[in-house]
């Protein structure tokens, strides 16, 4: 599955923290975050709830919505 989400995420040092946590408990997923794109695009690979993906991203302070 893959799960794509609109965040605010705004730094290279953020967007590794957020997927280090993702992946801290899905450990068979990929995560990217593009931050050339104007929505700082955030991409999930693997068996996750989207409800998990949006805390997990909201836990550390920032806005996700899936797209």
């Amino acid at each position: 599955m893959i799960l794509i989400f609109k965040t605010n995420i705004n730094s290279p040092e953020v967007a590794k923290a957020i997927i280090n946590k993702v992946k801290q408990n899905h450990v068979d997923i990929a995560c990217t975050v593009d931050l050339e794109d104007c929505d700082k695009v955030l991409r999930v690979v693997g068996k996750i709830p989207t409800d998990a993906v949006v805390a997990y991203v909201e836990q550390m302070g920032y806005e996700c919505e899936v797209m």
